[in-house]
């Protein structure tokens, strides 16, 4: 936060031009949503009848172990199918959440000697080691009193020497709850629930919190009548470190003195004498000059990160986590660097069948 009048008029400029790709960002996601909300497109139907067709197969193996197939798989095929599989029966995709994370772990499949698994094989590994990995990794999680899994990125991550497939899994976990976005007069701090920076808010709210709601609720519009939501082609990117080259502000005319130096929040004790002030880990929201400078500028950002990895993945959703970090100087027990990371999920929403979505956790 700096509260300093001679920043104002470059205040101003930046957030007007982020606000104009903003609102070119947000328009371009609404044709999208105007399109797809007029009719149910063949395209979806397409979706729904391969994803149907496919879990009625795999049940048919699940209820007879007997069976067997010769329809087969590679790796990456497999992998597709069960995501969408996965995200079709148990995955709530965009939903209002107070907390989340995701979490990773690794499986492994195996392969016939054409490196390749058949159905019935397919069948056992989704049922019975696939679903229960990603329930392990839910009930790993602790203070979810409404725990739900939102969206599972599998890849073929690599074939070992054995013949079987290293299947990574992110899952993306949420807490089911409504956060209320809140005003504050100076700013927020930069995470760890540090509340406002008027300390009004103590352990309850911080900028985190607050950037992720708007950025994850902020184009939640309703399916066509008689439809739900669904999402494929799941992808993760992150996290992204705001060190990176890449995320240097190519605005900013004071360079590396913790006022909006990256694209991602990032403020180092060796641009400050030593010491991180509270200024430096203030987000501000600064009334006194009449711009939300660094609330706005970071939402900005962080929205057009996210939506140009969303368009390079073809999807048309995406929802973002904000990590944050602080680091401890030795010397002098101050905090040395505080930041936030990104991890930016894409998907491809398509409209399905008004079925409920499974808890994955009752499945037994």
């Amino acid at each position: 936060m700096k509260n300093k009048k001679f920043r104002a008029a470059l205040a101003a400029a930046v957030l007007f031009t982020i606000a104009v790709v903003v609102v070119v960002s947000c328009q371009k996601i609404v044709d999208v949503q105007q399109t797809e909300n007029t009719i149910v497109d063949d395209e979806s139907k397409t979706i729904v009848e391969r994803i149907i067709a496919f879990k009625k197969r795999m049940e048919l193996y699940r209820n007879n172990p007997g069976l067997k197939t010769e329809q087969k798989y590679t790796a990456d095929s497999a992998v597709t199918e069960l995501e969408d599989l996965i995200n079709f029966d148990f995955g709530y995709g965009i939903l209002q959440v107070d907390k989340q994370e995701i979490v990773y772990s690794e499986i492994t499949m195996p392969l016939d000697s054409s490196s390749k698994i058949g159905e019935s094989d397919l069948s056992t590994f989704y049922y019975y080691q696939l679903i229960v990995e990603i329930q392990n990794q839910m009930l790993g999680l602790s203070g979810y009193d409404s725990i739900k899994l939102m969206f599972v990125d599998l890849k073929h991550k690599e074939t070992i020497g054995d013949g079987d497939a290293v299947i990574s899994i992110n899952s993306v976990i949420g807490n089911k709850g409504v956060v209320t976005i809140q005003s504050s007069e100076e700013g927020w701090w930069f995470g760890k629930k540090g509340g406002d920076c008027d300390d009004n808010y103590i352990g309850i709210l911080d900028a985190t919190i607050l950037l992720e709601q708007e950025l994850n609720q902020g184009h939640n519009d309703p399916p066509p009548s008689g439809y739900i939501w669904r999402w494929k082609d799941i992808n993760i990117l992150g996290p992204l470190e705001p060190m990176n080259p890449d995320y240097i502000n190519p605005d900013d005319d004071d360079a590396e003195d913790n006022y909006q130096d990256r694209l991602i929040f990032y403020a180092n004790s060796e641009f400050s004498d030593g010491v991180l002030t509270n200024d430096d880990k203030c987000l501000s929201t600064d009334s006194e000059i009449g711009w939300n400078l660094e609330m706005d500028f970071y939402y900005g950002s962080y929205f057009t990160i996210g939506y140009d990895f969303m368009l390079k993945k073809n999807g048309n959703e995406t929802f973002t986590e904000i990590v944050e970090y602080d680091g401890v100087d030795p010397f002098n027990e101050n905090n040395a660097i505080v930041k936030h990371t990104l991890q930016i999920t894409s998907s491809y929403r398509y409209a399905g069948n008004m079925v409920a979505i499974k808890d994955i956790l009752e499945y037994e």
